[in-house]
């Protein structure tokens, strides 16, 4: 999920919404991208939406922040060198 707003975006809540009904008691894993933050700020935000539609959050997350700098507009994700 991407931040807008340092919360989760339009498309995220209109497909929770959507299934919601068919999502219940399912656990929820959550992969967030931005800039510094990583989306961290969305991603406490949409724990608290899918655990009142009676969805279970894992704890774990994975978050990846600078995602912009692992893109290449020709070749698609650019390999890091860690």
């Amino acid at each position: 999920m991407p931040e807008y707003n340092f919360g989760h975006n339009a498309e995220l809540k209109n497909a929770i919404d959507y299934l919601h009904r068919e999502w219940t008691y399912k656990p929820v894993g959550l992969v967030s991208y931005g800039s510094v933050s990583a989306c961290t700020r969305g991603a406490q935000m949409i724990k608290q939406v899918v655990t009142t539609l009676k969805m279970t959050p894992v704890f774990e997350a994975v978050s990846i922040p600078f995602v912009h700098q692992l893109i290449d507009e020709e070749e698609g994700l650019v390999p890091t060198t860690s």
